[in-house]
């Protein structure tokens, strides 16, 4: 399968994606946590299922609500959650 199938899904797509993600699922997390749009990123911040290697990318993200849902993540070390009330 050609790498480029999914810049083609739409943002829909994607966020399911991102909500749906567990280790296994046929989607590479780095496109999700890079994706240009917020919504994708925040959707993947939500999600308890991803690794703390993505989890300390989303909590340095530019948009507030991806550091939002970060923080609200039951998966996110305390030492991150620390720095975010910086």
């Amino acid at each position: 399968m050609p790498e480029d199938w999914y810049e083609e899904g739409s943002v829909e797509d994607k966020v399911e994606w991102a909500e749906e993600w567990v280790p296994g699922f046929n989607v590479n997390i780095n496109w999700l946590a890079e994706d240009g749009e917020p919504d994708v990123r925040a959707a993947l911040a939500r999600n308890k299922n991803i690794p703390i290697t993505i989890i300390k990318k989303l909590a340095k993200d530019k948009d507030d609500n991806v550091r939002s849902n970060i923080s609200s993540n039951p998966s996110t070390p305390k030492e991150i959650l620390d720095k975010l009330k910086e």
